[in-house]
């Protein structure tokens, strides 16, 4: 709850700033940099092949 009253007693400038920020963070590491990351880790990833 102190979160949420800290946030409804924040000043509207700081609020900007903080939603700004934030706004920043989701634009840059939305789903297309998490698919280009998970790709990358998959072709680092190496398995071992068992055969039959």
């Amino acid at each position: 709850m102190f979160c949420i009253e800290q946030a409804l007693e924040m000043p509207m400038e700081e609020q900007k700033q903080k939603m700004t920020k934030m706004y920043e963070t989701v634009w840059k590491y939305d789903v297309r940099c998490w698919a280009y990351h998970m790709f990358e880790l998959f072709q680092n990833t190496t398995h071992d092949v068992v055969s039959e």
